[in-house]
């Protein structure tokens, strides 16, 4: 064998044994490769040192081993050793200075310097919008409390489709907000500014996978309605039927995955740094709104969701809601189409518009409806804004006297969003339910512990009815617009 063949051979069988050594004998996970690395250069630069000691000792002379067998072993398993002690402490030293990490995959590194180019972007987006619209530090003080309200909501408005939802949510929190912000908040729920025409579509071709003419007799270019996801136009299908095409818009999705990885990161941050995020959960908050929304951008959801909830309603004739059709064939997770409805979103409707009694009546049939999906049929419309009911136009028309009647039907739209109540649970929200409306503490806490369950340790079951017992008198006698399911979870 060539004498530069067997130096490789022992180069690389050191090298392997000596990082294989290192990576048993070191607490730390060190990388193969700077363990080889290491060994090898170690190996190189310790050879020509141990061949001199060997020569000085006059065991190694002219190419041969000229000590007996058992010193030129000893001599040379000792140099050996001293060769791997020398591995040990360069590798360490090292992970001192420099720790080492496992070799990432390309994809991934690619991936994530893709998205700290779009966060830094869409941050830098954020503060012009904020900058815009007066949310500096000096122009809030300079305007004033009362204008911040508006300005915040036209810049979440400007943000784009995850701003929009999240003051959607923040507007039903009472309990943490001041009236004025929930007012503003609230109007997040009202039209945003539609796409053009060529860009939505754009994106109705995409989806259809083929041209419009195909699937439409005709299609309005002028939208029935824009949200912050999703803009809507009346079309007419091939087949004669009239219905509307729910379109998402093109750059909706790529911005709330952005938007909820910056979210997402500044929630973990917080809980990190201070006390109030961790009491509240912060991250498990954000973590909830980002499936609720990922969902939400998932049209395939909302498909099977109107399916669920109409089959959960078809047995109840008394029923004033209706579910409109959906056309699954041309539906897909970015569009959807559906019959069109008639009559006026409750949005829409001014103060007066209908006699007080026929508002009273149209509520009581809505809140009726509403009960009986959550404890009869468990199945719920969970986003009940005014935005997604539509008021039959007969109920508004009146008789052939003129005479206001009372609705035929009222429209649910956009099913995002629906809740399930198992039956444990329905057989629970009666007797509480009950319970309430008879001012019955005793019931209501029995009802709610069997609900939340009973909290382990030392726990006051008297004085949990005392506070509740309060809220119930209290809410009775002073008929109050407080929420008491939120009252009745701050005590809990």
């Amino acid at each position: 064998m060539p004498t530069w063949l067997l130096f490789v051979l022992i180069i690389l069988v050191f090298s392997l044994v000596a990082a294989w050594i290192v990576r048993r004998l070191l607490d730390v996970e060190v990388g193969w490769l700077r363990s080889f690395l290491t060994a090898l250069v170690v190996f190189l630069v310790a050879s020509p040192i141990a061949l001199w000691t060997l020569r000085e000792a006059e065991i190694y002379v002219d190419g041969e081993f000229v000590a007996p067998a058992g010193v030129a072993v000893g001599f040379v398993a000792v140099t050996i050793g001293w060769m791997f002690a020398v591995v040990v402490i360069a590798v360490e030293t090292l992970e001192f200075l420099w720790p080492s990490h496992r070799l990432r995959n390309p994809i991934s590194v690619v991936r994530d310097a893709i998205r700290r180019r779009d966060r830094a972007r869409r941050y830098a987006q954020i503060v012009a919008i904020g900058s815009r619209h007066g949310l500096t530090f000096y122009e809030s003080r300079r305007r004033g409390d009362a204008e911040l309200p508006t300005a915040l909501v036209s810049a979440m408005n400007e943000a784009g489709v995850t701003f929009v939802k999240l003051g959607q949510v923040l507007s039903s929190r009472e309990d943490v907000l001041p009236p004025a912000l929930i007012d503003a908040l609230s109007t997040l729920q009202m039209d945003s500014s539609p796409i053009p025409w060529a860009e939505a579509q754009a994106a109705i071709i995409d989806q259809l996978g083929a041209p419009l003419e195909q699937v439409f007799a005709e299609i309005d270019p002028q939208p029935l309605a824009a949200a912050s996801v999703a803009q809507v136009h009346a079309a007419r299908l091939v087949s004669g039927e009239d219905v509307v095409v729910k379109i998402q818009r093109p750059r909706a999705r790529a911005q709330v995955t952005t938007d909820l990885d910056i979210l997402d990161r500044l929630a973990a941050d917080a809980e990190a740094r201070t006390d109030w995020a961790k009491d509240y959960g912060l991250h498990a908050l954000v973590t909830e709104f980002a499936r609720g929304l990922r969902e939400e951008l998932d049209y395939r959801t909302e498909v099977a969701n109107s399916e669920l909830l109409r089959a959960a309603i078809a047995g109840d004739s008394d029923s004033s809601l209706r579910i409109p059709r959906m056309y699954r064939e041309y539906c897909t997770d970015r569009m959807i189409v559906q019959e069109l409805v008639g009559g006026t979103p409750f949005s829409r409707l001014q103060p007066g518009a209908l006699p007080s009694d026929l508002a009273v009546e149209i509520a009581d049939s809505l809140v009726d409806a509403v009960i009986d999906q959550v404890v009869v049929r468990g199945i719920f419309h969970a986003d009940l804004h005014p935005g997604n009911l539509i008021l039959d136009d007969e109920a508004r028309a009146g008789d052939a006297a003129g005479t206001p009647v009372a609705p035929q039907t009222i429209t649910l739209i956009d099913f995002g969003s629906v809740g399930i109540v198992e039956s444990s649970m329905r057989r629970l929200l009666v007797p509480l339910l009950v319970g309430m409306a008879n001012e019955d503490d005793v019931a209501v806490t029995d009802a709610a512990l069997l609900m939340c369950g009973r909290p382990s340790g030392d726990f006051d079951a008297v004085t949990l009815q005392r506070d509740i017992g309060v809220i119930l008198t209290r809410l009775h006698n002073a008929r109050s617009d407080e929420n008491v399911f939120r009252l009745l979870l701050d005590v809990l």
